[in-house]
């Protein structure tokens, strides 16, 4: 009788346990060059919020060993793609959904937002403004090569915009008052604003202009067994359930800015 009792509570046990057995190791792969997100630290490590957070999730609580690996983001692509490495948290876009298994929960919103700068003259009408793109013919504003998100939202506005080469540059015209509105991923921006002490002299827009869903995308060349896909939505939407989710991504974006706080 105890052992039928035995047996019985260690067969619910498993069902609602969130540990993963028998997976081998996951091999993450992102870009090397993308800060707070993922970038490499100065002892060569991959560091920021997706590593945390994805630490977090596998190896604290599905007791999963996971190894991260920074590369270009395109060949971050195409080395989990061909199954070199297991997979890649992004957004599942069209193309992406063919060749990777992906989760139903979303791991991450990354937020479009726009900035503005002390030293523009056209700071206050900017952040008075609802939605500054209706000022097209006011304005002078900034995108990034190759931010097709912001290329989108400024082509379908009809504003035409300086393209800096990357966001450090970016950020650095609108500082300098050369363009009066930026936008971009809101925590990239603030990582570089606060990275170069201009938290006092670079203002956010409240208008949230884009919300992009991460998920974590397992290629399907990966030897790793695609019931990892179910046992990570399950943990993350019981999480959400229990309002701890939120809570987690606050913390892994607190401890990542906190490292410019205390420099």
């Amino acid at each position: 009788m105890i052992k039928i009792i035995f047996v019985l509570i260690f067969s619910i046990s498993s069902v609602f346990a969130h540990h993963v057995e028998n997976n081998k190791k996951v091999m993450i792969a992102y870009a090397e060059e993308w800060p707070p997100y993922s970038y490499r630290d100065e002892d060569g490590q991959m560091k920021g919020i997706l590593i945390s957070l994805m630490d977090t999730l596998f190896h604290k609580m599905l007791h999963v060993e996971v190894e991260h690996g920074g590369f270009p983001w395109k060949r971050a692509q195409l080395l989990a793609e061909e199954g070199t490495y297991d997979a890649v948290v992004t957004f599942p876009s069209k193309d992406r959904k063919k060749v990777y298994s992906i989760t139903e929960e979303r791991l991450i919103n990354l937020e479009w937002r726009g900035f503005t700068s002390v030293n523009s003259k056209k700071m206050d009408l900017a952040l008075k403004t609802e939605d500054p793109l209706m000022l097209k013919d006011d304005l002078f504003f900034c995108s990034v090569l190759g931010d097709g998100t912001t290329e989108k939202l400024y082509k379908e506005a009809g504003v035409n915009s300086h393209k800096s080469k990357n966001v450090d540059i970016a950020v650095k015209v609108l500082y300098e008052g050369r363009t009066d509105f930026f936008i971009n991923s809101k925590l990239t921006t603030l990582n570089l604003i606060l990275k170069n002490g201009m938290g006092d002299d670079i203002k956010m827009h409240p208008k949230v202009y884009k919300e992009v869903p991460f998920h974590f995308l397992l290629s399907n060349n990966s030897n790793i067994d695609k019931s990892l896909i179910l046992k990570l939505d399950e943990l993350v939407k019981d999480l959400k359930k229990n309002n701890k989710y939120e809570a987690l991504l606050d913390q892994v974006a607190s401890e990542e800015f906190h490292k410019w706080l205390i420099k």
